[in-house]
């Protein structure tokens, strides 16, 4: 009995870590290239770098997985399109989601 105790509190254990990745896909969902994608915890005041490899564009479709700190769950996002047009996202719970789409 007590084993399985420990089992299901190791696997609860391990659900909670789970669920502080704040790591997500972005999807490009329109059909201008996204030439720019910058992401942060939502408490620092900068964009940091951009996601994208060197070189290149997220097409429409496209999908690019944005690592971020464990634990750090509120993030600030924002792209910039091929045109030249910029969207953000402020303050986003991105623990409970596993994909986020632009536009």
């Amino acid at each position: 009995m007590r084993r399985a105790a420990l089992v299901l509190a190791l696997l609860l254990a391990a659900g909670g870590a789970a669920a502080q990745d704040p790591s997500f896909r972005l999807i490009n969902g329109g059909p201008v290239p996204i030439v720019d994608v910058r992401a942060s915890p939502a408490a620092d005041p900068t964009w940091g770098e951009n996601r994208l490899p060197r070189g290149t564009v997220l097409p429409p479709g496209g999908a690019l997985v944005v690592l971020m700190p464990p634990g750090q769950c509120v993030v600030d996002v924002r792209v910039v399109y091929a045109t030249g047009q910029a969207q953000e996202r402020r303050q986003v719970n991105t623990c409970p989601i596993r994909e986020m789409v632009f536009p």
